[in-house]
């Protein structure tokens, strides 16, 4: 049914007597397939195509967090670096260094969920925060 490098062949075709096999059922990811010759049949998972996964997660968007129009000191360089992986990946001076230029830091491409969760633990954090998604819900 597979072809050596894991692709879908053109016909999907039987195991047992390479007669073609004809989608019977499709439930989620979950599909059943009954060959018309014998009758063998053959459930597997199917994965969407990377783009279409992506898809399905819904609107990208931005959360913008600011720390009050201040410029940044330890306490906010330590906050968002429990957020931002970026950040963590610095070593605390460059942190710091970094956002005392900036007024606030922008998470770009995430989806909806990732920004709430986000949004929740900057205000834990005593910072502020704003989402923007395209469809504005």
């Amino acid at each position: 049914m597979n072809q050596s490098d894991g692709s879908w062949e053109e016909t999907p075709r039987c195991r047992q007597c390479n007669g073609e096999l004809k989608l019977v059922k499709a439930e989620g990811p979950v599909e059943t397939y009954r060959c018309v010759s014998c009758g063998f049949e053959v459930v597997g998972v199917v994965t969407p195509r990377l783009d279409e996964f992506i898809k399905s997660l819904g609107p990208r968007g931005k959360l913008r967090v600011r720390w009050g129009g201040k410029v940044a000191g330890a306490k906010e360089t330590h906050a968002l670096r429990q957020l931002a992986p970026d950040l963590q990946a610095k070593s605390v001076p460059e942190a710091l260094a970094l956002l005392r230029v900036k007024n606030e830091w922008v998470f770009e491409e995430i989806t909806r969920s990732q920004a709430k969760d986000l949004e929740q633990k900057a205000t834990a954090l005593g910072l502020e925060s704003s989402m923007e998604f395209p469809d504005a819900q």
